[in-house]
C-alpha cells in the first residue's frame, strides 16, 4: 500500500479515524523519506500536517462539487499510482500555494 493510499485513507473521512496499523505504515513511510531526505522528525511531521489538511481540502472539494463517487474515485486512482491523481486533486495555483505553506511552516 502506497502513502498517497495510506494517508487519503486515514484524513479522507474525518469521521474515520485510521486503525493504528494505518497510521504505523503512514508513520513508518514518513520517516523512510525523512532519512532519505536528512530532514528530521519534526520538519516532516509539519510538512505532513500542511499537505494533509491541503489534501483534506481538495477531497471536500471534490466530493461537494462532484459526490462521493468522484471522490472515492480519485481515492481510489491514487492508491494505484499516487503521483497520476496530483493532477486531479491540485491545480498549479494549490499546489504553488501548499509549497509555500510547507516552506512557511517549516521555516517558522
Amino acid at each position: 500500500m502506497g502513502l498517497f493510499d495510506q494517508v487519503l485513507g486515514a484524513i479522507a473521512d474525518p469521521k474515520r479515524q485510521a486503525s493504528a496499523g494505518q497510521m504505523t505504515q503512514i508513520l513508518g513511510a514518513a520517516k523512510q523519506i525523512a532519512q532519505a531526505n536528512n530532514a528530521d522528525s519534526e520538519t516532516m511531521q509539519q510538512t505532513m500536517s500542511v499537505i494533509g489538511q491541503f489534501v483534506r481540502d481538495a477531497l471536500k472539494d471534490k466530493r461537494q462539487a462532484e459526490g462521493d463517487a468522484a471522490a472515492q474515485a480519485l481515492i481510489d486512482q491514487g492508491s494505484a499510482n499516487g503521483a497520476a491523481a496530483i493532477p486531479q486533486l491540485f491545480t498549479n495555483a494549490q499546489l504553488t500555494e501548499m509549497i509555500t505553506a510547507v516552506t512557511q511552516k517549516n521555516e517558522s
